[in-house]
């Protein structure tokens, strides 16, 4: 559904839950339509339909569904960032994935429980998207970086030591997609020269209407957009509305 028709079904809201997150204001709140959180400002976070909870509406995240189908062969996914449990709903579908999501704050596992259906299969660990990369000694086919503190995406983002530790943690066919805000074109530059040192292989996804981009990084060749479309027939299971405009706003960076 198009951001301007979302808009209009938001209201009128209600505040459904309330609370203080290390003097952050965290907000739950639903319409007749929808339920999401604000955490930190005002930005709609982890938009879920009552109608059919277990759709991904917003496009930022259903950009991370993209992973699919650029290696359907994926089994082992890493989610750095719970949220509203969005992609843990969808997936659960999936059953031959095995989804591990990473949740700094227990205060917001437990929104995540009471307000927008974690599933109770979900594997989910309390623990910083950091410390656990940094410690971990498995690798995974896939890893989902969704990592903002309030607005701004999260300062290991930023950071070389953390594409180093995800470059360990990903197998040999490894991908990564990060959801990130970068407020200048130098800082995304300097930002894509360095997850380049680590995964040779990038693309970007840019939307209309949100500031957001997603970068695509990998290990091997980005499987091509016509090829991308062609692989939704490998996984019926999902409701893939919207997937082809976000594909053709697939932007690849050449390797040299």
């Amino acid at each position: 559904m198009p951001e301007r028709l979302i808009a209009k079904h938001l209201f009128p809201q209600r505040i459904i839950e309330q609370q203080c997150i290390k003097g952050e204001k965290l907000l739950v709140k639903e319409s007749e339509r929808f339920r999401w959180f604000e955490y930190a400002g005002a930005s709609i976070q982890s938009l879920m339909s009552l109608d059919s909870p277990n759709q991904i509406i917003m496009p930022v995240t259903q950009s991370f569904l993209l992973c699919l189908l650029i290696n359907p062969k994926a089994v082992n996914i890493l989610n750095l960032g719970l949220g509203g449990a969005a992609l843990e709903r969808c997936l659960t579908k999936l059953t031959k994935l095995s989804l591990t999501s990473i949740e700094a704050s227990q205060a917001i596992i437990s929104m995540a429980k009471s307000h927008f259906l974690l599933p109770t299969q979900s594997q989910v660990i309390c623990a910083s998207a950091e410390q656990f990369v940094a410690e971990c000694d498995q690798q995974y086919d896939v890893v989902l970086s969704d990592l903002f503190i309030g607005e701004q995406s999260a300062d290991c983002i930023f950071e070389a030591s953390f594409y180093q530790q995800l470059d360990q943690i990903t197998t040999d066919q490894g991908l990564v997609l990060i959801n990130l805000f970068a407020d200048s074109e130098e800082k995304l530059t300097a930002l894509l020269l360095t997850i380049k040192k680590y995964f040779p292989y990038l693309a970007l996804v840019e939307f209309e209407d949100f500031s957001n981009i997603i970068v695509i990084a990998s290990n091997v060749e980005i499987t091509l957009q016509q090829q991308l479309k062609a692989n939704k027939a490998l996984l019926t299971e999902l409701d893939w509305q919207g997937i082809d405009e976000l594909i053709d706003h697939i932007t690849y960076i050449p390797m040299y």
